[in-house]
């Protein structure tokens, strides 16, 4: 049958690939006048030994091959993430001393700010305006008549202290009016200056 015909091939083809590397040892290692002997029958027990233990010193070759390659590639992956780390680092530091030297020049520009708005002379108005804008919840603005509604004075002159409290950076005008008018809400620097002035007089 064909296909039992071709078993049978298969199966001498890779029996002769088995003794291959046997063969080919005996070849140089017997290149004596008693290697006449290789062509007895007896020879075939030797051969299959030989090319036995070709096979198995070839896979043990490819197994440490293959050990040497892992232990190589994990070197090269432990050193390829210590390289990215410590960039990855670097730059993480990088940004820290970025935003450190941004925060401080701001900071630096907002003390300068408060401390010229020391210089300045506040009235009472002011202050009251200041305390109001303090006292709101989130989200609520300034509202010049509601202003001029609780410290019962006129609203041009709610008007005339935000104006001046806003040339000092500390209040900023807000989404939205009321009557005409503009509302407002305190800065940042607003609300540390009167901290300030709340502390000195604690």
């Amino acid at each position: 049958m064909p296909l039992q015909d071709f078993a049978l091939a298969a199966q001498a083809a890779a029996y002769e690939l088995f003794l291959l590397p046997g063969d080919y040892v005996l070849s140089i290692v017997a290149r004596t006048p008693e290697a006449a002997i290789l062509a007895d029958g007896g020879a075939l027990l030797l051969r299959n030994i030989a090319s036995a233990l070709c096979w198995l010193l070839i896979i043990v070759l490819i197994w440490q091959l293959l050990r040497l390659i892992r232990n190589i590639v994990r070197v090269l992956l432990a050193v390829w993430l210590t390289v990215e780390f410590r960039f990855e680092q670097g730059l993480r530091n990088l940004r820290t001393r970025l935003v450190c030297a941004v925060r401080l020049l701001f900071a630096g520009r907002r003390i300068q700010r408060i401390e010229r708005a020391f210089e300045v002379e506040f009235d009472d108005i002011d202050v009251a305006v200041l305390r109001n804008g303090a006292g709101l919840r989130p989200g609520y603005t300034l509202s010049v008549p509601e202003l001029a509604g609780r410290l019962t004075i006129r609203p041009s002159l709610v008007q005339k202290s935000l104006d001046k409290l806003r040339k000092q950076k500390l209040v900023e005008c807000a989404f939205g009016s009321t009557d005409g008018f503009e509302n407002y809400r305190l800065t940042p620097n607003g609300i540390t200056l009167l901290a300030v002035w709340r502390r000195n007089t604690s």
